[in-house]
């Protein structure tokens, strides 16, 4: 069974077998539960994040028929060949035709297969379904490897150029001298410039914790794609730690934030702490609940004085863009048997510590704004929540690679002439953005993401409800300008005269606020100053916090469209607004 949610998978394996003898492991020992899972289970979850010794017990008993089945995400599409598999069932349909194939070609690798599709509650499946013949004519999946992307630059320059990897092997196993380093390859821009740095031991501050998280590791440690901070999940009982598979930041906010109920091999864990600094997810062994994150509608702050790419189609403006997002959770919701308990933050309760009103995750990618005037007036996050699912109706790319957002101007910009203007955003998932979201400025790619997206909320408003009527003729107006030839918009960043870098450097405003981007977290700057180890933060994380910490000026970022930016003096050490005097 293929399913793509990693918590579905675990939750669906754990239903199956609830009603098996063996399953009394609420009260059992902890430590042995999880091994009992792997030798005792007739049908066992795969997914990614697993401990590589379990991920192989796992396919050992796919291949030698010893499992009566498996629940899985994509993670089994690819690399194995499993004879023994009769039947198939694909918990919705999947976005493009090669996941399609790939599903189902495991299945009757011996003898004749069965493969079925359950329609599942979603727009999506419904579009999919009223037209049974589209699931046969799913487009290929799209490639996706944004090679600008500069801290995927650096893990594979990790790979490539630290001492000991790939490069020095390869000189190696050919006899040929590692220095000085060189290669004929027409890489990308900047990535040779990556790879001697990180061989000289010169590496830039904003990449300097990647190397440190990865140690000498950095092939396992980070995914192909997956760029963010990872995560150790670990078991502590009987006075030792067991770890369970590791997690992404994002992948955390969805199922390992403080006080979830995590699933590992359809074995429940309580989430007691999350060590953000440390990257370290601590749990203890919890009965059969399940946890659903109350979550914040995400924040996004545009960078709206340097576009990427801006367009406009009449009265339809798209705007490409690098982005900040924060995503914030507040609490959960728990589910014991038929009861539900709402438990909001701080939680200082049942083994879990977590001290502060919000769990908040802040990353930064690129995406799309879209505008048009008929936005202004309807709901916005419906809105949104339907152009997303039209953009992966059209695009073949999976859900959770892209998410969307709102906005409203609070000031004209170089995009938006006019203030309290309502924009939607479709932007990257990917920790520094992989570009998917750039299709919708590519040729007529909007024109056919509308017409998707009309038809959409024309079965939505068949429910008689009054805002997706004002959703529909916003986007049938925005479907028409659309359909107008592009024009490329010029958006010159703002003049003014140049301020040598050799004097000024541009830091946060004492008394405004930045992320860390060790952890993510808001900080406030208290004050800046010079050292013999460069420029210098002095920063407090929360109102509660009594004493203050130093940090370089590199590792904190200003937040968008909410940090005071000013100018340091090398020469004298003062703040300054404005260096020009104008």
């Amino acid at each position: 069974m293929c399913r793509d949610s990693r918590e579905q998978v675990e939750l669906l394996a754990t239903t199956v077998d609830r009603g098996k003898d063996h399953m009394d492991d609420d009260v059992e020992d902890p430590i042995n539960s999880v091994v009992e899972t792997f030798e005792k289970y007739e049908i066992l979850p795969f997914r990614s994040g697993y401990e590589e010794n379990d991920r192989q017990q796992i396919q050992e008993r796919l291949e030698n028929g010893s499992l009566r089945g498996i629940i899985c995400t994509s993670a089994l599409e690819l690399g194995l060949d499993i004879p023994h598999l009769t039947m198939g069932i694909l918990v919705g349909v999947p976005r493009s035709s090669t996941s399609f194939k790939q599903r189902i070609g495991r299945i009757g690798r011996k003898k004749e297969g069965t493969v079925m599709v359950i329609k599942t509650a979603d727009s999506y499946n419904d579009l999919a379904f009223s037209e049974p013949e589209r699931i046969l004519k799913l487009p290929p999946m799209e490639g996706a490897l944004y090679l600008q992307n500069r801290r995927l630059q650096y893990v594979h320059a990790l790979c490539f150029a630290r001492s000991g990897g790939e490069y020095d092997q390869i000189c190696e196993a050919t006899g040929h001298d590692p220095e000085p380093f060189h290669s004929p390859i027409d890489w990308p821009e900047g990535f040779l410039e990556l790879c001697e740095k990180e061989r000289a031991g010169d590496i830039p501050e904003e990449l300097q914790l990647m190397k440190a998280e990865s140690q000498d590791d950095p092939n396992h440690y980070y995914p192909l794609r997956d760029v963010d901070m990872q995560f150790q999940l670990v078991l502590k009982a009987g006075g030792m730690e067991f770890p369970k598979g590791h997690i992404s930041y994002e992948q955390l906010m969805r199922e390992a934030y403080p006080g979830a109920v995590y699933y590992y091999a359809a074995q429940p864990f309580r989430v007691c702490y999350v060590d953000v600094r440390n990257h370290r997810v601590i749990l203890k062994k919890e009965k059969h609940y399940t946890t659903t994150p109350l979550m914040l509608p995400s924040m996004v702050y545009p960078r709206f004085s340097n576009p990427i790419k801006v367009l406009k189609r009449g009265q339809l403006l798209l705007a490409e863009t690098n982005l900040q997002i924060r995503t914030i959770i507040q609490g959960f919701v728990e589910r014991r048997g038929p009861n539900k308990i709402r438990r909001e933050y701080p939680i200082t309760e049942d083994g879990i510590v977590f001290h502060q009103s919000n769990f908040t995750r802040f990353f930064f990618t690129t995406g799309v704004i879209i505008h048009h005037p008929d936005f202004d007036n309807v709901p916005a996050l419906e809105l949104a929540r339907i152009l997303h699912l039209a953009f992966h109706s059209t695009i073949p790319l999976e859900a959770g690679d892209t998410g969307y957002a709102v906005g409203r101007t609070k000031a004209p910009n170089a995009i938006l002439d006019a203030e309290e203007r309502r924009y939607v955003v479709l932007y990257d998932e990917t920790y520094g953005s992989l570009r998917l979201t750039s299709k919708l400025v590519e040729d007529d790619v909007i024109v056919n993401i509308l017409t998707n997206a009309v038809s959409i909320c024309e079965k939505l408003v068949q429910q008689e409800d009054e805002d997706y009527q004002r959703v529909l003729t916003a986007l049938k107006a925005a479907l028409e300008d659309a359909e107008n030839p592009p024009q490329i918009v010029d958006v010159n960043p703002e003049s003014g005269d140049i301020i040598s870098s050799e004097r000024y450097v541009q830091i946060i405003k004492p008394g405004s606020v930045g992320i860390r981007i060790s952890d993510n977290a808001e900080v406030k700057v208290i004050k800046v100053f010079y050292s013999p180890k460069g420029l210098i933060y002095e920063i407090n994380t929360s109102e509660l916090q009594a004493t203050s910490t130093k940090i370089p000026v590199g590792y904190v970022q200003p937040l968008e469209g909410e940090s005071e930016l000013a100018y340091y003096d090398l020469e004298n050490g003062e703040v300054l607004e404005d260096p020009t005097g104008l």
